[in-house]
């Protein structure tokens, strides 16, 4: 009789312990450090986000979640080492699950209508980042997003805007008009007239890159490389700036899975960037946590080495982030980002 890949969370005061077993084999486990001490509204977020990339790699059908302390029916009455009372951890992990579904379809209602209004109009629309990165997640609510990016031409800024405000949406005066205009209806978008915050000459000619996207006549995306380089520079862009979130890190291992990106091909236009180092930290990340395979990859790495400590400052700096990166501890955010 087959038996299911159970998933299984130990949360420790030092280290959150995770395993996959079916029966008594165990097909994986790894350790990781527990920086959510005392913190359990990042801690939830965060198993999710484990749970996800599991469920995807090892076909979970059972998951199972423990910790130290005295709990009854899911909740934690008392844990010293974690630092909570009582914490309803069950009930928790159900809420955050609950949420990110209920966000999920009420972004793509928001969406849809955009795109309708868009095309009648024959705006041609690029959607790039968390969008387009959601059709390579098992489920697309496993990919969180906070707003929606997508690049229009410049002789187009001036309708788009009206049709946004036309369908409900109100603009946000806070946003950088030199880059987006920014718009919330439901959800918050970000209208964009050029591609990237930094003055990169590189990502000028965007248009020039764009391949088909969905079942649209005027939705399109960026094609594989242009986009991962994209990609790459937006959150090296978001470290230096002070967060790097859990996302990332899974964006990047389900890009590499996913897309054939050939980066001895690209290595130069990354080096140019100066993003070559990064991709380079990063990629030994994956493989420490998602068990990115190096060979193919060897011929870029090349002879870049980083110490166990350097790399652990580097998985702190993420983990610290939460799901958007929002860390915020300056003496961190220098050190990781001057490498």
């Amino acid at each position: 009789m087959k038996k299911d890949n159970i998933l299984s969370i130990d949360i420790g005061g030092t280290s959150i312990k995770i395993g996959v077993v079916n029966g008594c084999e165990v097909i994986e486990n790894t350790s990781i450090r527990n920086i959510f001490k005392g913190k359990s509204n990042l801690l939830v977020p965060g198993i999710k986000d484990i749970c996800d990339e599991y469920i995807k790699n090892y076909d979970i059908k059972k998951i199972g979640i423990g910790c130290p302390g005295d709990i009854l029916n899911g909740k934690v009455i008392f844990a010293s080492n974690l630092g909570w009372k009582d914490f309803d951890l069950l009930e928790s992990f159900k809420k955050e699950c609950l949420v990110y579904g209920i966000k999920e379809k009420v972004q793509e209602n928001d969406i849809l209508d955009i795109i309708k209004a868009f095309e009648k109009e024959n705006i041609d629309m690029l959607f790039f980042k968390g969008f387009v990165l959601k059709s390579i997640y098992p489920l697309k609510d496993m990919r969180v997003m906070g707003d929606i990016d997508f690049l229009v031409k410049e002789e187009d800024i001036d309708k788009a805007s009206k049709i946004l405000e036309s369908i409900g949406f109100k603009k946000d005066e806070n946003t950088d008009f030199n880059v987006e205009i920014g718009y919330k209806r439901n959800i918050e978008v970000e209208l964009h007239k050029k591609l990237a915050v930094s003055e990169k000459k590189y990502f000028n000619d965007a248009w020039n890159h764009k391949e088909k996207f969905l079942d649209y006549s005027n939705t399109y995306t960026l094609d594989v490389n242009y986009h991962f380089i994209y990609l790459l520079d937006h959150a090296f862009h978001h470290m230096k700036k002070g967060g790097l979130g859990m996302k990332y890190p899974m964006d990047f291992y389900l890009y590499l899975n996913k897309y054939d990106v050939n980066l001895n091909e690209i290595k130069d236009i990354l080096k140019e960037l100066k993003l070559d180092k990064f991709l380079k930290l990063m990629i030994l990340l994956c493989n420490k946590w998602f068990k990115l395979p190096l060979d193919k990859y060897n011929e870029f790495i090349g002879d870049f080495k980083a110490s166990k400590e350097e790399l652990e400052v580097f998985e702190v700096f993420i983990l610290s982030g939460g799901e958007y990166g929002l860390n915020r501890d300056i003496y961190t955010v220098q050190s990781v980002s001057q490498g």
